[in-house]
Formats: C-alpha cells, structure tokens, sequence
C-alpha cells in the first residue's frame, strides 16, 4: 500500500505596514515551534503563544494591529494582553460573533 507524502510547513508569511518609521529589531524567527494546536473556535485558528510572539515581534505597546482575516480573533486577544490597540473583521459573521464572545463585548 502506498501511503500519500505528508508535509509540514513550519512557516507562514507575514505581512508588515508601517506608517512612519518602523523601529525593526535586529533579529526574529519565521519558524513557529508551538508544541500543540488550538482549534477549539476555527479551522484556521492559530494558538495564542504563537500569535502573541508576532504581536511582540512587529510592534510596540500602544501600536495599532490590524488583522483582515481575524477568524477567531487571536490576535486580538493577544494584543489585549500586550497593551497594543487592535482592529479587525472576517467576512463571517460566525467569527465576528466569536471575537466579540472572546472580547467581552456580548
């Protein structure tokens, strides 16, 4: 029986607007090595260690997140949790009721 090839990406692509001069550090990782999964909200949710490292990464406190495909709204939370500002939506309305749950807003 041949068994179909499984492949693992350890990489994801960001991307990172910058209005006025972005203060970049001098080192980060592209690679996540979270040890488990959350996807207890969304297919696509990814855990909330891995997202806040990003949210460490690319910003400082009191930045402004923007997320356009919020899903269950992680970064968020993550951002709440590292004093950053957060805007976000999906085109669900199941998720946006889920990050409003996740917020406190319902």
């Amino acid at each position: 029986m041949i068994h179909p090839l499984q492949i693992t990406s350890q990489w994801k692509p960001i991307l990172i607007f910058s209005k006025g001069n972005w203060k970049k550090k001098k080192r980060w990782s592209d690679v996540s090595l979270v040890q488990e999964k959350d996807k207890s909200l969304h297919d696509w949710q990814q855990h909330e260690t891995e997202v806040e490292m990003l949210v460490n990464y690319f910003s400082e406190p009191k930045d402004l997140v923007c997320d356009c495909m919020s899903g269950s709204f992680t970064t968020a939370v993550a951002c709440r949790k590292n004093g950053r500002k957060f805007v976000g939506c999906d085109i669900e309305s199941e998720c946006v009721e889920i990050g409003h749950v996740r917020m406190g807003r319902v």
